[in-house]
């Protein structure tokens, strides 16, 4: 059972960032993965990634640039006997500088609508749950964005399991802040309480 269990781990895992990575246009092909540092500090947006956040220990740090603007930690958790994990996307509102900036709530409506399509395109069996706003009220930072709860099925082991997924989006100074978080659709209970512990204790400051 245990190993059961590893190995549902590694596939959700797997399942979250291939997922993720498909459904963000900022993102180089080929992610070269950070050395583990605790806290990994992003400079670019100070914004840290410590190895521990309450039930979620910390799986992997990478970038998708050579100048390190454009990265993700990824963290995981056996809640119960069950696997949550959440991806975490820092990167720049707009590539090129020499660009007129739009209104920096316009550029977020219109990024989450198109990375929302592209995980509908992506996903099998692809259902909308819920979209919303959002919000982000920290010690140190508040923030509006936009989220929706969906779920979509992938196979292992020849069966196929249903995944509830939330896509989160906010934005700080000039970088977008994207959370993917996804686990067993039937499987873990209180769920919205566990990712609002993390939202609340993944700083963004």
């Amino acid at each position: 059972k245990l190993m059961i269990k590893r190995f549902k781990f590694v596939f959700l895992v797997a399942i979250v960032f291939i997922s993720s990575c498909v459904s963000n246009s900022y993102l180089e092909p080929r992610p070269i993965k950070i050395e583990d540092s605790d806290p990994y500090l992003h400079k670019a947006s100070e914004i840290s990634c410590p190895n521990n956040i309450n039930y979620f220990y910390r799986v992997s740090i990478l970038q998708y640039d050579q100048s390190e603007q454009n990265v993700s930690c990824g963290y995981g958790a056996l809640i119960g006997s069950e696997p949550m994990v959440i991806a975490v996307y820092i990167y720049p509102m707009w590539k090129d500088n020499s660009v007129e900036k739009p209104q920096k709530q316009t550029l977020l409506k219109h990024h989450f609508n198109s990375l929302l399509q592209l995980i509908e395109s992506n996903e099998s069996d692809f259902v909308l749950l819920n979209k919303s706003e959002a919000h982000l009220n920290q010690e140190a930072f508040n923030g509006s964005g936009l989220e929706a709860e969906f779920r979509f099925n992938a196979k292992f082991s020849e069966e196929s399991h249903t995944i509830n997924s939330h896509f989160k989006l906010f934005y700080k100074d000039n970088w977008f802040i994207k959370y993917r978080i996804s686990y067993p659709a039937d499987k873990i209970e209180k769920s919205k309480s566990i990712i609002d512990l993390f939202m609340n204790d993944f700083k963004i400051s």
